[in-house]
């Protein structure tokens, strides 16, 4: 349960994928495009707005992270789970307050992610998903501390299992705020990261402003 909880905010979060652009809706999914400041998948029918001056990760930042995250499991006797996870997996968006590696203390960040419905031992809906990660974060390593526990929030129009925790550093607090969502054949997955309360009303108002085909 663990492996699947770090690969998901470690690695499958950030796995690189080319942002295209599309005429109609596409038979399968693909990583979208932002155009105008919107996010939009038409297979899934999500339509996502960007925060002013906020960043847009490029292919090459997440590949990076990808490369980081990877590095970060090495010496994991389960590899080839990993491995496959990373198929049945496709990064969506990932946009942050500042540009990768700038010189701050933390920076704040929208990922989404989604997942091959059936591909995750244990995990057929967004409830499974939500409740593995909550079990995988109170028995980890890190120190997670969950503020609210799984509950239902609306992301724009339908509504999404959350969970809501927070990392308590010795200098920081960094919040997390998941979101899962059912849509067609794929799990939609959502991670909020803030250390800011502004920053966190800003994100959650974010996904209050998703529009759906």
């Amino acid at each position: 349960m663990l492996k699947h909880f770090l690969y998901i905010i470690i690695i499958g979060a950030f796995t690189a994928s080319q942002f295209g652009c599309s005429t109609k809706t596409p038979d399968t999914l693909d990583a979208g495009s932002v155009k105008r400041d919107v996010y939009t998948n038409e297979y899934l029918g999500i339509h996502i707005p960007i925060p002013d001056n906020w960043v847009v990760a490029s292919e090459a930042t997440m590949a990076t992270l990808l490369q980081a995250g990877k590095e970060a499991m090495a010496g994991d006797g389960d590899q080839a789970v990993v491995d496959e996870s990373i198929n049945n997996m496709v990064n969506l968006l990932m946009i942050t307050q500042h540009p990768h590696n700038a010189a701050v203390q933390f920076n704040p960040s929208l990922i989404v992610i989604a997942i091959k419905s059936g591909t995750l031992p244990g995990v057929n809906s967004a409830r499974d998903y939500v409740e593995s990660t909550s079990n995988s974060i109170r028995v980890g390593a890190v120190p997670f501390e969950i503020i609210e526990g799984i509950h239902e929030e609306p992301i724009g129009s339908k509504q999404a299992i959350a969970l809501e925790a927070v990392i308590n550093l010795t200098d920081i607090k960094i919040y997390q705020n998941f979101y899962a969502i059912e849509i067609k054949d794929y799990l939609v997955a959502i991670n909020l990261s803030t250390n800011k309360e502004a920053d966190r009303i800003l994100l959650q108002q974010t996904l209050k402003d998703i529009t759906w085909d």
